[in-house]
């Protein structure tokens, strides 16, 4: 493992730990991914966090106003993590905290969110039976973003962490047309 990746999972264990004895939100991990996502999209804001001469308290006020206050319900709650990683100087870290954060979550709570995409749109119904699906074949809740993507032209597919499964016309086309092409 890689030094960073050891120094992040500690990061994450404290942020948890510390939150033991309070329940977390239930738009916790909706908010935590948008975080995440935030961070894939603008890599840019890392290198703010690099600029020499810019106090530690700007860098932290930047992530609290720009990255966490709008997209998280509960901005309070990262506060501890927020200011512990910027007295420690190490804010360009916090797309690895998080990211560790997401998956002991996920891990402690068996619940994983992804996103279920299909189309045509689902009953309500039949969404909790590919929910009830995927906790049957990995044990593990999810919470997921229900979205209609035409490109599966007819089908399903669920993403959620480590897994991945796909019944779409999409899917079966590929499947032809590489065993046509071997």
């Amino acid at each position: 493992m890689k030094k960073n990746h050891i120094l992040a999972l500690r990061y994450a264990r404290a942020f948890l730990a510390s939150q033991q004895n309070k329940p977390l939100p239930k738009s916790f991990v909706v908010s935590l991914d948008a975080v995440i996502a935030f961070f894939v999209e603008h890599p840019l804001i890392i290198t703010c966090f690099t600029i020499q001469g810019l106090s530690i308290n700007y860098k932290k006020q930047i992530l609290i106003d720009k990255v966490f206050t709008p997209r998280c319900d509960h901005v309070q709650l990262w506060l501890p993590l927020i200011e512990l990683v910027a007295r420690s100087n190490r804010l360009t870290m916090c797309p690895a905290i998080l990211e560790a954060i997401r998956d002991l979550y996920a891990e402690n709570t068996k619940q994983v969110f992804g996103e279920l995409l299909m189309y045509p749109e689902l009953s309500a119904e039949n969404q909790d039976v590919l929910k009830t699906f995927f906790k049957q074949k990995t044990g593990y809740t999810l919470t997921s973003a229900f979205k209609t993507d035409a490109s599966l032209i007819a089908g399903v597919r669920m993403r959620g962490g480590f897994f991945v499964w796909e019944d779409s016309i999409r899917k079966r086309v590929q499947t032809v047309r590489q065993f046509m092409y071997r």
